[in-house]
């Protein structure tokens, strides 16, 4: 409850585009999708393919880190990623999830530890590199190919590399589209 109301102060008094304050805001006050909900986020959902993409939610947010970490963090409880097809972000999310569950709310957040995770030369930065070092090192058997694929995916400004900002909109965009996608 408190980050949710630590997530509601910080934005309150910000212009968000498209109306993303209204969405974030019944996001954090609904735990079941209401009609209004899916409405929100299928705006959000600019492409219309039923799936919120991260470059949706980093392109129109930027600067709002903070706040879609919080989102993230507030929600991460209340979403169920898919088991059977298991997507990168599901992969992600489950992991945060375990993570969540052992974090005392006080040392660093499940998200920017899964983030450091990835960035082993402590650049804040995760190149391609190290994607593909992490998911082979965690039985993902991957080609150089499909890591550049993966990562001009995650990379919503195209420099080649996944800032802080990019791994939390991933992660922002698979939560928002489980919650736009959940049966009401």
């Amino acid at each position: 409850m408190l980050l949710r109301r630590a997530f509601l102060q910080s934005i309150q008094n910000r212009s968000v585009h498209f109306g993303a304050y209204d969405a974030f805001r019944l996001v954090i006050d609904h735990t079941k999708p209401s009609v209004e909900l899916k409405s929100l986020l299928r705006a959000v959902d600019v492409n219309q393919n039923g799936i919120i993409e991260p470059y949706e939610v980093a392109t129109n947010l930027e600067g709002f880190s903070v706040e879609l970490e919080n989102l993230v963090l507030s929600m991460l409880a209340t979403v169920e990623p898919s088991i059977n097809n298991m997507s990168f972000p599901d992969f992600l999310i489950l992991l945060c999830q375990r993570r969540f569950e052992e974090w005392d709310g006080v040392a660093i957040n499940p998200i920017r530890v899964l983030f450091k995770d990835y960035d082993k030369d402590e650049s804040d930065t995760i190149d391609k590199a190290e994607l593909l070092y992490w998911l082979q090192n965690h039985g993902k058997m991957i080609t150089e190919d499909q890591a550049k694929i993966m990562l001009r995916q995650i990379d919503s400004d195209q420099d080649g590399v996944v800032t802080y900002h990019d791994f939390v909109a991933l992660l922002a965009a698979r939560v928002l589209t489980l919650i736009m996608n959940k049966p009401i």
